[in-house]
């Protein structure tokens, strides 16, 4: 068995591997002798064949590129697995092993009377990341004259890509079709054949939560499809597309159609290292099943980056959306429920915007999914209609908003240039270089009496044709009625407005400002006041 000793100070540590399924955990069993507390130590991590077989049972059953070979201990060969063992607390040091009968790793002169504790993680290299597949942690001891036990419990990773069972994919390689079978020696040409092979993979593993991890090699021809229409039903936990050190991309110059076309449904879908290239008048990407996109993505279209439907579309991991078109968007929203969720240090600027084409849009269609690290702006969001008050931002449970590191495109398609943002509430609003400062002193308005209004504009000239118009409140109606323009007489001093009262329909009066569409022209555009005959 694997065990960890030290020695001069008399600490024997003895490694037990319990396995139900796949490790449990492994225990260090720890003994300590008195000794005199200015000695110090070595502390010893070795590998034994129980050990070693253990974790490459384990880790086998997860990795392997062909269907029947899943539950092979010899999937991945001994130079891929290493462990790494570390000392923490008074005394800080780490040293790497492979997992291989044998392998010693050996940490010199430990003081006695240090408190101590161990961590250990247990991984595969592939391409340049490691993928911990278990990881623990044992409680802190410290080294002196007693016999203590410390256990250091291993425990599975949850992350689906260090289980899942890998499928390799790569463009034109001078192999036969009915050769290749989704390892790494034999990879399929296309996304297509690698999703079609999970039919028989989850047929003969039925009612398995499986993860599939696609890995790229190279760059494949556009065009490329994940679709459940076009290979039948089939089950899955998750599926992750993966390029291989991070060098893999998807191209198509030529053809008129998506560089990738999701249609998973329910199945999440995990796209990393992946550099998306598109020279088509289509979307870069189509997606209609829920995505999370992470690790330098880049997506360069003609026209929209990413078009999703009904499904959830989640950005991080050093995200960018390269939007070439002066007429596209980065990303499209098309239909009710679909939703964007930006953390970490995803960015969209500049072309790179979101826009919603979903119709009566009554929530929002960004959220903050964690804190946003990357300087405003983050994104520039366009709604669907501008509307003060539509719902733009929202932010998912104990998570600020950040509404100030998202921008709103100023409206240009008709009529005057308005401008807008993202409030507190991320809801949309008109920002107005408008102001308008009542300076008169009354407290109540009798008929007769004048209220004057400043404008100032930011130093540019106050807007013309400017249109006044005077409201009452209705108890009746239980709303503002118009006063008419026979109730009021209005004359300019330079950029004051003065406004004489000829009679009043009730005691709530309300003056409002508009340009000559009837849009507000400041944010504070209306004024009320008391009012009697």
């Amino acid at each position: 068995m694997g065990y960890f000793m030290i020695t001069k100070i008399s600490i024997k540590k003895t490694i037990i591997f319990s396995s139900i399924f796949l490790i449990a955990a492994i225990f260090t069993a720890c003994s300590f002798s008195n000794q005199e507390a200015s000695e110090n130590g070595s502390v010893y991590f070795v590998i034994d064949e129980n050990m070693e077989h253990s974790i490459r049972t384990a880790i086998g059953r997860a990795h392997n590129g062909t269907a029947n070979a899943r539950y092979t201990s010899t999937a991945i060969s001994k130079e891929d697995l290493y462990i790494d063992v570390s000392l923490k607390g008074g005394h800080e040091e780490t040293i790497t092993v492979p997992v291989k009968a044998g392998e010693t790793a050996s940490f010199e002169n430990i003081p006695a009377g240090l408190s101590l504790y161990a961590e250990a993680k247990a991984y595969f290299i592939e391409g340049d990341e490691k993928v911990v597949f278990y990881e623990g942690k044992s409680p802190t001891v410290t080294i002196e004259g007693s016999e203590i036990f410390l256990p250091v419990s291993l425990k599975k990773n949850k992350n689906p890509e260090a289980w899942g069972e890998r499928i390799y994919i790569h463009a034109n390689l001078d192999i036969p079709q009915g050769d290749r079978d989704g390892s790494k020696e034999k990879p399929y040409d296309s996304m297509m054949d690698a999703l079609t092979s999970l039919i028989e993979r989850t047929t003969a593993h039925a009612g398995e939560e499986i993860d599939y991890i696609f890995i790229v090699q190279g760059e494949l021809p556009g065009r490329q499809r994940l679709s459940k229409d076009e290979v039948g039903e089939f089950e899955a936990n998750s599926i992750i597309l993966k390029g291989e050190d991070s060098s893999a991309a998807f191209t198509d110059p030529e053809e008129d159609y998506p560089s990738l076309y999701v249609n998973l449904d329910t199945i999440p879908l995990t796209i990393k290292n992946i550099t998306f290239r598109d020279n088509t008048t289509d979307f870069t990407l189509s997606l209609s099943s829920d995505v999370s996109i992470g690790r330098g993505v880049i997506l360069d279209g003609n026209e929209d980056g990413i078009s999703i439907d009904s499904s959830i579309l989640y950005l991080s991991e050093n995200i960018k959306i390269n939007n070439i078109s002066n007429n596209g968007h980065g990303i499209t929203i098309n239909g009710e429920g679909a939703k964007v969720v930006l953390s970490g240090n995803a960015k969209l600027i500049g072309k790179n915007d979101i826009k919603t084409f979903q119709e009566g849009q009554t929530g929002p269609f960004v959220i903050v999914g964690g804190i946003l690290t990357e300087s405003a702006p983050i994104a520039s969001l366009i709604p669907r209609n501008y509307n003060s008050g539509t719902i733009m931002l929202g932010a998912e449970e104990g998570i600020p908003l950040q509404y100030e590191k998202f921008t709103v495109p100023p409206y240009t398609e008709s009529g005057p240039v308005t401008y807008w943002k993202i409030d507190s509430s991320g809801n949309l609003k008109q920002i107005f270089s408008v102001r308008i400062t009542r300076t008169d002193t009354l407290s109540t308005v009798h008929t007769g009496d004048t209220l004057s209004f400043a404008f100032t504009n930011e130093g540019n000239p106050i807007p013309e044709n400017i249109r006044i118009r005077a409201f009452y409140w209705s108890e009746t109606f239980g709303d503002w009625e118009d006063q008419g323009d026979q109730t009021f007489s209005v004359t300019w001093e330079g950029d004051t407005c003065n406004i004489s009262f000829n009679s009043f329909a009730g005691t709530q009066i309300k003056i409002g400002f508009y340009d000559v569409d009837f849009n507000p022209i400041s944010d504070d555009y209306y004024f009320e006041f008391q009012a009697e005959n």
